[in-house]
């Protein structure tokens, strides 16, 4: 279950065992942008190596998270510029991970620039 609140919390203590708690990202490519800090505890359900489904990929944030856990992902978007962001998000994390790069959080195209950026170097100066 997801609960949201525009603002604090107006409950005090935690509300559910199991509570899990994340802010939403100051910059958002979809108005249903979910934080990848929340995704990635929540796709830590599926085994390490696991397949996690997407149905409704949006930006690829469940995708990135499940990359950043070390489980598979297959998102399924029919949108044609939120699949180009999230495959686009995706692929620098991907190529991230390979390289020994953390890629943190690739959710603004500052952000994307800067990650593509330090591939390309490292790629082109390898240690």
């Amino acid at each position: 279950m997801l609960w949201g609140t525009n603002g604090p919390r107006p409950m005090r203590g935690e509300p559910l065992p199991g509570w899990r708690e994340a802010s939403t990202p100051p910059v958002r490519w979809h108005n249903a942008e979910k934080p990848v800090s929340l995704m990635r505890q929540l796709v830590r359900i599926a085994r390490p190596g696991g397949l996690v489904l997407d149905p409704f990929t949006g930006s690829g944030s469940t995708g990135v998270a499940a990359l950043l856990e070390q489980r598979r992902f297959l998102g399924i978007e029919c949108m044609a510029e939120h699949h180009r962001i999230a495959q686009q998000r995706l692929r620098l994390t991907a190529r991230a991970l390979q390289a020994g790069i953390d890629p943190g959080d690739p959710r603004t195209p500052a952000h994307l620039d800067a990650l593509r950026d330090r591939l390309d170097h490292h790629t082109d100066h390898p240690r």
